[in-house]
Parts: C-alpha cells; structure tokens; sequence
C-alpha cells in the first residue's frame, strides 16, 4: 500500500477530499497539521548516533520512513498557544517557524515531494513567475512592482489608455462582522493612491490592464494539463464570479506552443503540479499572468462533472510523478463519489 502524507491545514477541504480519494484507490492518506506542532504535537529529531524523525500527533505517530510521497499541499506555520506571555511571543514564533522549515527540507528524503519545499519560494514569487516567463517568451502585461508614488504615477499616465490594475504579492484575507474578505486584483488610479508615507510601505504590483475574450485557467499535473475556458466579461479577478453565483467554464486545449512553455517554467520552478492562469485577448494573444504552485482544482470538476480532476491527481500521485503519463488516466473516480458519501 502507497502512503501518501498530507501537509495541509485540518481545515483544508482538498486535503479532506484527496485523502478520501486515495483510500477508495487503495492508498493511505495521512494528513499533518505543522500548525498545531507547539498545541497537540510532539516532534523528535536525532542526528546522531542514528538520524531518525518522530512525528506524534493527536492521531498517533507518523513514520516518515514509509512515506512514498509528500503532498506539500498547504501546511501552516505553527500557531502559537493563548498561554505564552507576549514578552515570549517572538521567540516562540521564530524558534518554531526555524525548526519546521529545516525539519521540511530533510525530512522524507527518499520520497517524492509534490511539489518540493526547496521550491517553495520560488515558486510562491509572482515576480520570478514574470522574469520567468518572460525569458521563455510568453507575453506578459506591462509592469512595475513599487512603493514610489511618483514612478506609480508615472505609470498611470503611460498606461492611461488601457488603465492600470493592482495586485498583492501574496493572497491576504481578514475578518469582520459581516464575514471573511480576501485581496483581489484592482483597478487603480491617481486618486485612489494613498499617500508615499504609506505606499513606502506597501510595495505592490502594478500592471496595465489588459483588454480580455476571455480567460484561461489550466492545472497541470506533470505533463497532463486539463484546461478550461472561463467566461469573463464583468469581472477584473473571475474569482470574484465565484461570490456571485457559478462561473461559467469549458473545456479547452492549450495550444502546443503555449503548453510547451508552460512546461519549461515547471521546470525551471522545479515544480510538477502547477495552475496557470491566463488572459486570451480578442486578437487571439495568450497573456501570462502567473502560476499557483498549489491552486485549487477541485471547483472546476464541480462545475463540469466530465472533467474528473480528481481522479487524475490522485493517479498522478500514486504513479509517484513521473512524467511521460500523457492523461491515460481511468476516470475511475469522480469527485461527487466523496461529496456523496
């Protein structure tokens, strides 16, 4: 029996789902939540006389040593107990955060890690996707990542035509009393920048806007891409089309062109798994716009069934990753078979 572990918040619904999944496959999911390491965990590492690694968790222990692969999916950082006093608060945090990151970069060493920690960073940078993809030839908007406002303004006017629109380096969301707000992409302007003293604080991206057919969001699973076409007219983000109601979408295939590049920036990320997005403008153009190195991925076999995402991460995972697969995957397993249950 493969043994998949599952480095996800308890919370996470794919985790959850994918989990499920591999069992009805066969496989074991074991999924870990670093994020209550310092509240319900205990962690032993030797070195010497012999290296091993005891991970014990509310559920009972983990052995590393028969982990086939890692799903790096979306782990937290350990979250730190009510009970410290705040004088202690910061070193608590960062001797914590310091011995889960180096415990991620040896442990499991022998297993495949989907997609590495040593990729994370890399991986997670909007502007490496951008130096990136522009080396290999894709076409990205105009850009300017800054905290000047007079260059920010600058390059307003030069885009005046098309607009500008903002983005955030990493997703941010908080709460208030009407519910949970995330960051999304913007429409900016000259008057709605705030003032140096504050924009020296907050550097961001800065982009021309780009006149949009439509949108594309294509989830790659080594060399496997499943594609869909998104429909968006209304919206500067499509993700804020999930807030109103169901995002209308169709399956697609990327031309050989653009998946080939798609495929070099995998690499050149050192990723396997990845979600591009792209603008496809009415003369055709394919806009690079960024990869999530673990997007979500599920919503899209919800909204079309016939596409069985899910199945075909689950047998990316168990044939370890290895390339060469080409989708000669069973549609074996549909996504409703876990809602359903």
């Amino acid at each position: 029996m493969k043994k998949i572990l599952i480095l996800a918040d308890k919370e996470d619904a794919h985790a959850r789902i994918v989990s499920r999944a591999l069992e009805m496959k066969g496989a074991q999911g074991i999924r870990w939540d670093p994020g209550e390491f310092l509240l319900k965990q205990k962690i032993n590492l030797f070195l010497k006389p012999v290296s091993s690694i005891e991970i014990y968790t509310k559920e009972g222990s983990i052995n590393l040593n028969e982990i086939d692969v890692v799903w790096f999916r979306r782990p937290r950082l350990p979250t730190l107990p009510n009970s410290i006093h705040p004088d202690d608060e910061k070193f608590i945090k960062e001797e914590s955060i310091s011995f889960m990151r180096a415990l991620w970069s040896f442990m499991c060493e022998s297993a495949v890690w989907i997609n590495p920690f040593s990729s994370y960073h890399m991986a997670n940078s909007k502007l490496v996707h951008l130096r990136l993809a522009l080396e290999l030839g894709f076409i990205i908007p105009n850009t300017l990542v800054s905290n000047d406002k007079n260059r920010i303004l600058d390059f307003l006017a030069k885009n005046k035509c098309t607009g500008v629109i903002y983005k955030t380096f990493m997703p941010f969301s908080w709460q208030e009393e009407e519910g949970v707000f995330s960051s999304q992409t913007a429409i900016v302007s000259a008057d709605f920048l705030p003032e140096q003293e504050v924009l020296q604080m907050t550097p961001g991206i800065y982009q021309s806007l780009v006149l949009k057919a439509y949108e594309i969001r294509a989830t790659f699973f080594n060399d496997c891409c499943i594609a869909v076409r998104i429909e968006n007219h209304s919206e500067i983000d499509w993700r804020s089309l999930h807030f109103k109601g169901k995002i209308p979408i169709g399956e697609i295939k990327l031309p050989n062109l653009i998946y080939d590049k798609c495929i070099q920036l995998m690499k050149k990320l050192g990723i396997s798994f990845g979600c591009f997005d792209f603008i496809v403008t009415p003369a055709g153009e394919y806009i690079f716009l960024e990869v999530n190195e673990m997007g979500q991925f599920l919503w899209i076999e919800e909204l079309l069934p016939e596409l069985k995402l899910l199945n075909t991460f689950c047998d990316f995972v168990l044939t370890m990753g290895n390339r060469g697969s080409n989708c000669q995957y069973e549609p074996s397993l549909k996504l409703s078979n876990i809602l359903d249950r």
